[in-house]
């Protein structure tokens, strides 16, 4: 299929725009498939099916082209249009873009309004999330080199969403959903602790990581075997150990947790040792819930939550 949208680049072929872009790994851009540049070479290429997947993979829009705009075309007021299209060239152009929106040149609360209106509506992703998900792929991406210890990351497909995993020599030391709120704080963490840099690259060990995810998420596979290096204090590991234990298709409370830890009174401790878990899905934090029964307390989201319960308990009787 790449091999086509290659030759469909090549040929500047308008009936793929909007349908497919190409994501360029040497600069980190993406283009519509009528783009007027010189065309990169086939290896150096991506295809993805909507501005999104570029968007979550950390790509920046095309100067010439424009992706974004294009979607924007059609919007019925020319002053809205300009405002949306102001703000995404100044957004674009933006490396490490401040969290706070009040850095960022918007006149009012309405205006921000209206840029978060169009901006979902036309890539699929809200701003803030954009927003995160750029600030991340700059760390990754430009990460000081002087240190020692490589920490390789990659991406996972899922059915929730794009996933990072990252690597020591050891083993997995995280997988979150590319969104995440903290990732951006957890990442900083390992390469504090492991005074390393990160590399994208595609270990052995994140081949198999991706196979068995996808055998998880196509209701294959209950148990992972993959070499885990947790990076936290010895009660957070201790905790997180126990997690492990959790059967697929169960689910337990907090308190439930602290007595199989000997420690009935350390619920809230054992709550927040949970919410630190940097390894999503293989150390299943999602199978813990409050003692009422609700769903809390999940990183990823009580829509990915309840997906994932959802997903395991329709599967349990699997062998």
């Amino acid at each position: 299929m790449s091999h086509l949208l290659y030759d469909a680049l090549v040929k500047k072929d308008e009936s793929y725009v909007g349908k497919y872009y190409v994501a360029v790994k040497t600069t980190g851009v993406y283009c519509n498939m009528n783009c007027p540049c010189k065309k990169p070479l086939y290896e150096n290429t991506l295809f993805f099916s909507s501005v999104k997947e570029c968007l979550i993979r950390g790509y920046r829009e095309c100067k010439r082209c424009r992706p974004i705009s294009l979607l924007n075309k059609n919007l019925e007021e020319i002053d809205q249009n300009e405002i949306v299209a102001k703000y995404i060239t100044w957004l674009e152009g933006e490396k490490f873009p401040d969290k706070s929106y009040k850095q960022h040149p918007i006149g009012s609360a309405e205006e921000l309004n209206l840029i978060k209106s169009v901006f979902e509506k036309s890539t699929g992703i809200s701003l803030g999330k954009y927003i995160r998900v750029k600030r991340v792929g700059y760390i990754l991406n430009n990460d000081e080199k002087s240190v020692r210890n490589r920490i390789s990351f990659d991406y996972v497909d899922s059915p929730l969403g794009e996933m990072i995993a990252c690597y020591s020599e050891k083993g997995l030391i995280l997988l979150e959903f590319i969104d995440r709120k903290s990732l951006e704080t957890e990442l900083a963490k390992i390469r504090k602790i492991l005074k390393g840099y990160f590399v994208h690259n595609t270990p052995e060990q994140h081949k198999i990581l991706s196979k068995q995810i996808t055998e998880y998420f196509n209701s294959q596979r209950k148990e992972f075997s993959i070499e885990l290096d947790f990076i936290g204090t010895e009660f957070q590991k201790q905790v997180w150990k126990k997690l492990a234990n959790i059967p697929y298709g169960e689910v337990v409370s907090y308190s439930y947790q602290a007595g199989q830890l000997g420690r009935p009174n350390a619920v809230r401790a054992i709550a927040n040792a949970n919410g630190k878990n940097m390894i999503s899905i293989i150390i299943p934090c999602h199978r813990v819930i409050a003692s009422n029964g609700k769903l809390t307390g999940y990183g990823g989201g009580i829509g990915r939550k309840k997906w994932l319960l959802d997903l395991e308990s329709k599967s349990a009787s699997l062998l």
